[in-house]
């Protein structure tokens, strides 16, 4: 990254003023020499040219900096921003020529934008778009899902598709594509993952999930026409639905209550809990809550959370029993989170949220009440519910009285295919219904009900198998003498295996002027390792870390 001595880039890094850049970008002097030294960046800004009307530089975290132009939109009231290109393949000069091209295009027509990225589409191959994908979408998203769709992208769409032009990928050679990994398996092997190898036709559904977020974004940018992935059967998903019937909901509330009489468990911690059912909140969501959301006197919550599906922030209502809850929370110290961690600052983490849920369903006795299958195929006689499961707890109750489009609006969920999986009602429930159906049935053909049906409710009790008398024969009875215990043989020390890193990392001295000098997130990028990993090999090998924020602020000439 170039030094900042530049004048240039001290202009181009200073925070943020909402009254002097528009839309957080920076006006600069862009020229070649300055390009050329450009390096990742802590944060996602756009560079725009003082020179040429509407150029600018999408600086990208992974150092894969695109050209933008500024074009208007078909009905002139907004400005919108159209990438064409990479600063690493055009350089300064031919930038300018072709943004000066696009804008005259634009005044001319003002739909010419439309054809101007399907044109852009059709010209470059399918790899680049689909990074083009990863930079402007999918880096929004979670961590996790980031993760994930890099290596499927990686590992199964790029080896196939690489080279391709979009109007060349149709629906059947995506089905070709998708009938080749459940078959004959993964396109590639990632050495590094610590995760259990799934099965081929579950490696192929998720690669399928990711090459469908892929055309949605292309289809929203005018790519292409239609989706050829609508018409692609998957092969068949697991999709748990596991939600607490009234008797557990019951279970749940009377232990819950008793770990707040004795003490087994952090207040704070079991009202995450109680929220969570009230609320049918996910867990990210719940965990970064912030009283800044809660709106009490207007009695709704205001979520930001950034999911695959959607970035605008949500507004749930909330209810007499999640009032209540939230009313009795107390706030501690100036935390600005409904339910922080050790650190007050920090929120809590999902970790303590699973450990809390796992000991008032062990002490509680909740599970399943049928057996399941799991994408492996293995049994499991008495499935665990899941965190995750309290949120299909409200959704399944409020299908019993509620239609699809009146839990959408109460519980935050906008697409059709989520909502028949969230609404499907208690099995227990189903078992009713099922029982009033026979009854009626039952009078009508004149079959008496045998009355142990009854007895344990709506399901039948099963007699326990009468058991057998088993007789073994003793050669020698009583024992003759008493035998020794076996001598075990002494314990031999264990000796640690040596782990094989994945770089060899400089002298302590030289990583230590690294770290001090710059961003800990830059020197890991360079080292080719995750910035807590660098953290974590610098706090074992007894080295200095500038703390969280130290650059930030130093960028904006506080000081420390």
């Amino acid at each position: 990254m170039p030094s900042l001595k530049s004048t240039t880039l001290k202009k181009a890094l200073r925070p943020i003023d909402a009254e002097e850049d528009e839309r957080g970008s920076r006006f600069v002097h862009l020229t070649q020499r300055f390009l050329n030294n450009l390096g990742p960046v802590e944060e996602r800004i756009r560079l725009t040219d003082i020179r040429t009307i509407g150029l600018s530089v999408r600086l990208e975290l992974s150092g894969r900096h695109s050209w933008q132009v500024r074009l208007l939109s078909k009905t002139g009231s907004r400005q919108l921003w159209e990438t064409f290109g990479k600063v690493e393949d055009i350089p300064l000069a031919e930038a300018r020529t072709i943004a000066e091209d696009l804008r005259g295009m634009a005044r001319k027509d003002p739909n010419a934008r439309q054809a101007l990225s399907k044109e852009k589409a059709q010209r470059l191959p399918f790899e680049e778009l689909a990074e083009m994908w990863m930079d402007d979408f999918v880096s929004t998203l979670k961590p996790g899902t980031l993760r994930s769709y890099r290596e499927k992208l990686d590992l199964y769409i790029k080896p196939r598709f690489m080279g391709k032009k979009l109007k060349q990928v149709d629906t059947e050679a995506i089905r070709s594509w998708h009938t080749d990994i459940s078959t004959k398996g993964v396109c590639g092997v990632n050495k590094e993952s610590k995760r259990q190898p799934r099965p081929a036709e579950t490696a192929a559904d998720g690669a399928l999930r990711a090459l469908k977020s892929f055309y949605k974004y292309a289809l929203k940018k005018n790519w292409v026409s239609t989706n050829p992935t609508r018409d692609v059967v998957v092969n068949g998903d697991h999709k748990i639905h596991r939600p607490l019937d009234e008797s557990a909901r019951r279970k749940v509330g009377e232990t819950i209550n008793e770990m707040m009489l004795d003490g087994s468990a952090n207040v704070i911690y079991l009202k995450a809990v109680q929220l969570s059912l009230a609320t049918s909140l996910r867990r990210d969501s719940l965990t970064t809550l912030q009283w800044s959301e809660v709106e009490l006197d207007r009695k709704y919550l205001k979520l930001v959370t950034k999911t695959a599906t959607s970035l605008d922030p949500q507004y749930l209502p909330i209810g007499p029993l999640t009032f209540s809850i939230l009313k009795s929370i107390p706030r501690i110290l100036d935390s600005p989170y409904v339910f922080p961690g050790r650190d007050p600052m920090r929120p809590m983490g999902l970790s303590t949220l699973n450990a809390t849920w796992s000991k008032i369903r062990e002490r509680a006795g909740v599970h399943a009440d049928y057996p399941e299958t799991d994408r492996y195929g293995n049994t499991i006689d008495k499935p665990r519910i899941r965190p995750h499961d309290l949120r299909h707890s409200k959704t399944a109750k409020l299908a019993e009285t509620e239609e699809n489009a009146m839990i959408g609006a109460v519980i935050g969920i906008k697409t059709t295919e989520v909502l028949d999986r969230y609404s499907a009602p208690v099995k227990v429930k189903v078992a009713e219904v099922n029982s009033r159906a026979e009854s009626d049935f039952a009078t009508d053909l004149g079959v008496s009900i045998d009355p142990d049906f009854y007895s344990g409710g709506v399901r039948a009790t099963v007699l326990p198998p009468v058991p057998i008398q088993v007789v073994i024969q003793v050669g020698s009875w009583p024992p003759r003498g008493v035998r020794k215990p076996k001598e075990k043989a002494p314990a031999e020390p264990r000796i640690p295996k040596a782990r094989m890193t994945k770089i060899q990392y400089p002298p302590d001295e030289e990583l230590q002027m690294m770290v001090l000098e710059r961003p800990v997130s830059i020197v890991a990028m360079e080292l080719g390792v995750q910035s807590k990993t660098l953290e974590k090999h610098c706090k074992v090998r007894g080295l200095r870390v500038m703390p969280r924020g130290y650059w930030a602020k130093k960028r904006a000439g506080r000081r420390h």
